[in-house]
């Protein structure tokens, strides 16, 4: 079965298996057709507005690991962003790396279990602790990235690796901030991922829809 992801993921038996960004589709979220009305009746085609919001995401999460590693990038404009839109989003990131103690063993980490893929953003040490982090360009904080987190957690420490406790990090040009979870607070989260997980087996399963 060929899963819908923008990410291809297959397992060590080399089985095509979906991203947790696949399997958290099956979730109904109610922000987003209310937005999805409003644009609608603003006239604003959802389909332009995402591919903006992809494309801005996308360069802004590039040039946050080139900046973290201390790796060189040439930044190219785009029919949808420039070069002071993409500052707007990393002058507030920066000023919030400069205050933190942030320490990456490694960014755009890309791991595979035997039922489900995901790439992580940034692993290594936040002002001491071992954190998975999560960078999103969204203007609120949803539930279901603390399911994204709680899959990742699963991956990274079936490797071995310590995880204390898992971030997001808004980077947009209204506001820079953080939400913090606890190795202990989010394991509710990854017992409902893998409830999904499995639901998200038997529905494709019944139907071959993904």
């Amino acid at each position: 079965m060929i899963f819908s992801t923008h990410s291809e993921y297959f397992n060590e038996d080399g089985v095509q298996v979906p991203s947790s960004t696949t399997i958290l589709k099956l979730i109904n979220k109610p922000h987003l057709n209310k937005w999805a009305n409003i644009m609608g009746f603003k006239h604003r085609k959802i389909e332009d507005i995402l591919e903006r919001s992809s494309d801005i995401g996308t360069t802004v999460h590039a040039l946050i690991e080139k900046f973290v590693m201390k790796r060189d990038y040439i930044y190219s404009p785009t029919k949808h962003h420039s070069k002071d839109l993409i500052m707007t989003y990393l002058d507030p990131f920066i000023t919030w790396f400069n205050k933190n103690d942030v320490e990456a063993f490694d960014m755009e980490i890309k791991m595979v279990s035997k039922r489900y893929g995901g790439t992580i953003d940034f692993y290594g040490k936040l002002n001491g602790k071992h954190t998975i982090l999560d960078f999103k360009t969204s203007k609120a904080f949803h539930p279901s990235m603390f399911l994204q987190l709680g899959s990742y957690v699963q991956m990274m420490e079936s490797k071995g690796n310590k995880v204390e406790q898992v971030a997001i990090l808004r980077v947009n040009p209204e506001l820079t901030a953080i939400k913090i979870m606890t190795r202990e607070e989010i394991e509710p989260y990854i017992t409902c991922f893998n409830l999904l997980l499995d639901l998200f087996y038997r529905w494709s399963e019944l139907t071959g829809e993904v």
